[in-house]
């Protein structure tokens, strides 16, 4: 932990180590437009069939390599956080891709303004319009995704930083957005940039993972469901089906045949899923 540094970034990985050696090729000394001594990074591995201790240690001593708490991405981010001294946390994804300016476009409008989180733009690398296509593209803010932000330490601390019982990589950082709102704004920093590649599913890649989805998005709505409007389980499954039938018109219009069969599924499936899922919420706030 280093308590003289700006920033720390934390980068969260989990068997994905070409690309995380691409992104601290971006983050190491000299790479970046503010002086090595003003940041620190901290690697949170949450690897169980590998890691990346040995390229990291090997190729870029300079980085805390930590061994994660397998228990999904926002328990993981949490982990690095841990370990982290600067004044401000900054997350991104190993498979990301900072600018040189990112840094130092923080420092910048950290100095500008009196707020405690932010958020910077991300850049698809590669076609997101591709049937199947996937990338948390950011280029005008309001989105707050873990790929490209910053947050005071102290505020991230007072939040009890991701909540944990977003097991999967979706709505964690929604939920973060939302409770950092009450107590700071949160700026769009346009000039603190990362590339970030965009994914193409197979289809039964795409299918397999409705379960997963469903349930981070039942966990997210229960927890928020007075603020989002969800009152009963009719309200869930209604919105639910609403959305995906929407989203399967709009794929279809573009000719996105695999995504609408997906939104599809999506739909049908969510009347099964959003009940059990929710029952298991209700059953876990009950003993609470």
């Amino acid at each position: 932990m280093s308590e003289n540094k700006i920033f720390s970034v934390i980068i969260p990985t989990r068997h994905r180590n070409d690309q995380l050696c691409a992104c601290l090729e971006r983050l190491k000394p000299g790479q970046q437009s503010l002086p090595f001594e003003s940041y620190e990074v901290i690697v949170s591995d949450d690897g169980e069939d590998s890691s990346a201790e040995q390229a990291v240690q090997m190729n870029y001593p300079w980085a805390l390599w930590v061994p994660g708490p397998r228990r999904g991405p926002a328990a993981n981010r949490n982990n690095g956080a841990s370990f982290a001294g600067g004044q401000w946390l900054v997350f991104t994804d190993d498979d990301c891709l900072p600018d040189s300016f990112w840094l130092s476009s923080f420092q910048a409008a950290m100095q500008a303004t009196a707020v405690e989180a932010m958020e910077g733009a991300i850049y698809p690398i590669g076609d997101p319009d591709r049937d199947l296509a996937h990338c948390p593209s950011n280029l005008q803010g309001g989105y707050f995704w873990s790929a490209n932000i910053a947050v005071a330490r102290g505020l991230f601390q007072k939040l009890g930083g991701f909540d944990e019982r977003y097991r999967f990589a979706d709505h964690e950082d929604e939920d973060l957005r939302m409770r950092a709102s009450v107590h700071t704004d949160i700026v769009f920093v346009p000039e603190a940039r990362v590339g970030h590649p965009v994914r193409v599913s197979s289809l039964p890649e795409a299918l397999s993972s409705i379960p997963k989805r469903t349930q981070s998005w039942v966990c997210h709505i229960f927890k928020h469901q007075h603020t989002l409007g969800y009152a009963d389980k009719r309200s869930y499954v209604r919105g639910w089906v609403r959305y995906w039938l929407k989203e399967m018109l709009a794929h279809i219009r573009l000719l996105h045949l695999k995504s609408a069969l997906v939104a599809f599924a999506m739909a049908m499936t969510g009347p099964v899923l959003i009940p059990r899922y929710l029952a298991r919420e209700q059953a876990a706030e009950d003993t609470c």
